[in-house]
């Protein structure tokens, strides 16, 4: 089984497809945001072999903790490949795995493809698995060692209350928490409403 390949992205497809380039072998990959948005260089992208009725495909993530949700996600009943990666494109899994830990229905509701039932049959089938990725999320400090769920949440629920989805909301206070800085709620909301108002 492959777990990782290490190359180039050389092409890059609408809708998530890249093909990485290793020792004049192209390997087609349904990449998470990250994984596609690499530049020009030499990457290491964590991959996973899913086969379907009509066809086999390989998953890609920069991240070794995505691969390990993606694989927990496809335990779900009813939940296949395609879904995960979609639930998974350009989410954080830190604070899919919190949602679930914590029952958020409302914020995994958020996700695509996922309805209040869908929420539900998460939280139910994977509450006590979303453990085993724990480590692997405090390893990684790629999204910031500054980050305070608390005041994360908080400013969510603010940026929500001004009318930004959920969604959004949690994008760009991703972004801003990456900067690794130590946020006060006021100069937070106002950063995130400054970059609202860039996009």
């Amino acid at each position: 089984m492959i777990h990782s390949i290490k190359g180039k992205i050389v092409e890059r497809i609408e809708g998530g497809l890249i093909i990485l380039e290793n020792h004049d072998i192209g390997f087609e990959i349904w990449a998470d945001k990250e994984l596609y948005d690499t530049g020009d260089v030499e990457v290491k992208a964590f991959v996973i072999f899913q086969p379907s009725e009509s066809e086999w495909r390989m998953y890609g993530f920069l991240k070794r903790e995505k691969r390990a949700f993606f694989q927990l996600l496809t335990t779900v009943n009813g939940l296949g490949a395609k879904t995960a990666m979609k639930i998974l494109y350009d989410a954080s899994v830190r604070e899919i795995a919190r949602s679930i830990l914590e029952n958020d229905l409302t914020y995994l509701s958020t996700l695509p493809n996922v309805g209040k039932k869908t929420a539900e049959r998460i939280v139910l089938e994977l509450k006590s698995k979303v453990k085993q990725v724990l480590p692997l999320l405090e390893e990684t400090q790629a999204e910031g060692d500054a980050l305070d769920l608390s005041l994360f949440q908080q400013a969510t629920e603010a940026l929500e209350a001004l009318g930004y989805s959920p969604v959004q909301s949690r994008r760009v206070l991703r972004e801003l928490f990456s900067e690794k800085k130590q946020w006060g709620m006021e100069e937070l909301i106002k950063a995130a409403l400054k970059k609202f108002f860039e996009k």
